[in-house]
């Protein structure tokens, strides 16, 4: 099982709770595991992102099968992202 870190920022005036969910299921779906679910709060950004001011982050540690699920996990998270209007940015990390 490979660790890996996905930083989300989210539009602040919206409930991101089924966002959320959505992450979970997909990770899950794929034979991975939530590790933690962090809500660091709303933040200001340093510049605007789809015309927003601030940003709702959360951190999600969690572990992904090995290959090739693990980069099956990946894809459908970027794809779920970078498609959902409540995302307005994200990063996935592999932990060492």
């Amino acid at each position: 099982m490979e660790e890996f870190e996905l930083v989300l920022v989210s539009k602040p005036d919206v409930d991101k709770q089924p966002l959320i969910s959505l992450i979970k299921k997909v990770i899950k779906g794929n034979g991975g595991t939530i590790i933690s679910l962090d809500d660091w709060g709303t933040k200001k950004l340093a510049y605007p992102i789809k015309k927003f001011a601030s940003g709702n982050y959360t951190q999600i540690r969690f572990t992904a099968e090995a290959k090739p699920n693990e980069i099956k996990t990946i894809d459908e998270l970027n794809k779920l992202l970078t498609e959902d209007e409540l995302a307005l940015k994200h990063i996935i990390v592999k932990k060492d």
